[in-house]
């Protein structure tokens, strides 16, 4: 038995960061950083690391310690191994997500066999916010059936991920995935009769809001949270700084990049529904650029939006429901 427990500790490693010490009861943290710094190679009990470095991305984190680790461990190519992801304490589920999936991606670009993946708190530094991340080399079959072995401990969680086939998983990052829509999107994109105009049109409309945003947040402040100029002068400012990647002569490819525009840089509930709404609209101008397709794509965003917004006529809401519905 003894055997059994301790072989595992010379086919695993593990490597910690932190972003902030942890603190015991009735002291302070047991030792400082910066708000731009993070402690790399620090103890379980809390105990500084090995270095400090600038605080980096999700990515850059699990790339840096996916790598030591296992270069410590000198892995090599289609090596079935298993990773846990441990919670030092104060990290947030969304946070401890992004990392799995970092992790994950990291270990298929680098062609190692995720056989199982454990992510929670299974042993924390108190209240350090911080991860480590260990990963064991399956150097026995009878490992996994171990692993898998029916327990009643209550902070075990069971693998989230098993024996998973990289090479049929179309897996893409964020800008192979642009460039692919981006490619899509012109395959059905019919150009408009004058795109200086759009475009001198779009700037004209950006200005209005962003010299609106006083009076509209006045307005708004008066039965909500006074934000609604705000978000209309956020999205005028991001439309105009990508003004130059847009593609005017396009209203389909137009309607449907400025979307993006409302989804990833304008918060609050306006800009998911108005993403919507634009994304909605855009799927009228596939075919034909006309009085009916502008009509139907107003038409058509309008039913979005009261079919995932709940907006009704007479709600008075963002859009203008009543003068849609009567459009001819």
């Amino acid at each position: 038995m003894k055997q059994l427990l301790f072989k595992p500790y010379y086919f695993a490693g593990t490597f910690g960061v932190s972003l902030y010490p942890c603190s015991l009861p009735g002291k302070g943290p047991m030792f400082r950083l910066e708000e731009d710094e993070m402690e790399v190679g620090l103890g379980i009990h809390g105990e500084s690391g090995r270095r400090r470095e600038s605080a980096k991305s999700a990515r850059e984190v699990a790339t840096d310690l996916m790598k030591d680790i296992s270069e410590c461990l000198r892995l090599k190519k289609d090596e079935p191994i298993c990773v846990l992801l441990n919670n030092l304490g104060s990290v947030s589920q969304l946070e401890m997500n992004i990392l799995a999936a970092e992790i994950i991606q990291w270990a298929r670009n680098a062609e190692f066999v995720i056989k199982r993946f454990y992510s929670g708190t299974f042993l924390t530094s108190l209240d350090g916010h911080g991860i480590s991340i260990t990963i064991l080399r399956v150097y026995d079959e009878n490992l996994l059936a171990y692993l898998d072995a029916p327990t009643n401990a209550p902070a075990w969680r069971p693998s989230t991920v098993t024996e998973v086939d990289y090479t049929k998983l179309d897996l893409k990052t964020k800008e192979e995935e642009k460039q692919v829509k981006e490619t899509d999107e012109m395959k059905d994109a019919n150009p408009t009769a004058d795109g200086n105009l759009v475009e001198r049109m779009m700037e004209s409309v950006c200005e209005e809001m962003k010299k609106r945003e006083d009076e509209l947040n006045r307005l708004d402040g008066a039965a909500g949270d006074a934000d609604c100029g705000s978000t209309f002068a956020s999205a005028a400012k991001a439309i105009y700084n990508a003004k130059d990647k847009l593609d005017f002569a396009h209203p389909y490819r137009l309607l449907r990049q400025v979307s993006e525009i409302f989804e990833e840089s304008v918060g609050g509930t306006s800009g998911a529904i108005y993403a919507l709404m634009l994304s909605t609209a855009s799927t009228e101008f596939k075919e034909s650029v006309s009085k009916e397709s502008c009509i139907s794509a107003l038409k058509q965003a309008n039913e979005a939006v009261q079919k995932y917004g709940g907006a009704r006529p007479g709600d008075r809401s963002m859009v203008c429901i009543d003068f849609l519905l009567h459009t001819k």
